[in-house]
């Protein structure tokens, strides 16, 4: 599938006529029609803009694969169960109930920190989560 036939299917999933859509990026419709079709292309600027504004998956119109579907393939999903693991232990430990927010806050704080080694350190888990509480 081409870009511009990706284009228009975002287009259809916001809900937006061509005219709409052609309006937020500042071209005629049948310009839209045009680019939709392949027979003309669309400038990164307007696209991103697009990304911005409407909330078109630019990753998807590019590439063909969903933004969401990108992200979670560059999460080190072995962190996170390493991670989730700990807390776990932590919180069984010390008797503590964490909430789904709770441990949501926290598997962002460590996962920031453990994603540059790309492995858990218990200890160092251990203690952030002993000045946390």
């Amino acid at each position: 599938m081409v870009i511009g036939m990706r284009l228009a299917e975002e287009r259809k999933r916001l809900g937006m006529s061509q005219k709409e859509f052609a309006q937020h990026l500042e071209i005629g419709r049948s310009a839209l029609g045009m680019v939709e079709t392949g027979r003309s292309g669309i400038d990164a600027e307007r696209l991103a803009a697009l990304g911005k504004i409407l909330g078109v998956d630019v990753t998807y119109v590019m590439t063909g694969e969903r933004a969401a579907i990108a992200i979670a393939e560059q999460i080190n999903w072995d962190l996170v169960e390493g991670i989730l693991k700990g807390l776990v232990r932590w919180a069984t430990r010390h008797r503590i109930k964490m909430t789904p927010e709770q441990t949501s806050r926290a598997l962002r704080v460590l996962y920031r920190h453990f994603a540059a080694q790309g492995a858990v350190d218990a200890g160092l888990l251990e203690d952030t989560m002993d000045m946390a509480a």
